[in-house]
């Protein structure tokens, strides 16, 4: 139960729960927490950009397999303010790309063409905002947290992201990627761990995409590849009450639709 009267950031933790605090990690009510921030961004991203990431909806090994959550924070920043120092950074960096320096930082390119797209995204009137995408990972033990840590790394990989674990500072960026949680002042000053981005860009960053909920009312509880919990129920239908069940030989269809009799008894 959560009190409607009070900040969901202030809910999250019972007051009474033990904490500690290691290098690496915390030790939050008897379970293992890890941090992990994004080190680079793909060049391209997309909605299923992010959805792809937190596992494959169709591969059962291309999972995260212990509890988490991901979280986008977004700063909208002093717009005039922001404008003009990108635009002066970006006359530095056009400036040096054509010159000597060019030939010994072949980089200079690359930033000289992200400055022009963000430019462009200015000029057809989207915002600036610093933003940042964070996940955090719960386990029971260690050791096999630090495998997972390792497996999910190569699943945002594949993707395009480069994720780094975060030491020393996990339980700031855990109460930072609460609810409301995000100070800017906080963020700039302590964390840095947010990057200049135009709204589209958070737009598409932002976890939103997840499994199929299911039709809504108490049935058949199932539980998705990616551990969405799914409620099932076929009266919830505005139509008729027919189903098919199809899949491969072996894969459970009579299981399923015995275990759906049983639900309806």
């Amino acid at each position: 139960a959560w009190d409607e009267s009070i900040l969901l950031r202030e809910q999250m933790v019972f007051a009474d729960c033990p904490l500690r605090i290691e290098p690496e990690r915390l030790l939050l009510d008897g379970r293992m927490v890890k941090s992990l921030s994004v080190k680079q961004y793909p060049p391209m991203a997309s909605l299923s950009t992010i959805n792809q990431a937190i596992g494959d909806a169709l591969k059962g090994m291309d999972q995260i397999p212990t509890p988490f959550f991901l979280t986008f924070n977004a700063i909208v920043l002093d717009q005039d303010k922001d404008i003009k120092s990108i635009e002066a950074k970006a006359s530095l960096i056009t400036y040096q790309s054509l010159g000597f320096l060019a030939k010994l930082l072949p980089k200079i390119q690359d930033k000289r063409d992200n400055f022009d797209i963000l430019l462009k995204g200015i000029a057809d009137g989207r915002r600036l905002v610093r933003g940042c995408l964070h996940l955090v990972l719960y386990g029971e033990e260690s050791q096999s947290l630090d495998r997972i840590t390792q497996q999910v790394s190569g699943l945002f990989r594949k993707q395009g992201f480069i994720l780094q674990e975060d030491h020393f500072i996990t339980l700031p960026l855990l109460l930072s990627s609460l609810p409301l949680g995000l100070s800017a002042e906080h963020e700039k000053k302590l964390l840095k761990r947010a990057k200049t981005l135009l709204s589209s860009n958070s737009a598409y960053l932002s976890p939103v995409c997840a499994d199929w909920k299911g039709t809504g009312s108490p049935g058949l509880l199932l539980i998705s590849r990616r551990g969405q919990v799914m409620l099932l129920d076929l009266f919830d239908s505005p139509g008729n009450y027919n189903a098919v069940v199809a899949a491969a030989s072996g894969s459970g269809k009579s299981f399923l639709v015995n275990e759906l009799c049983l639900t309806y008894l």
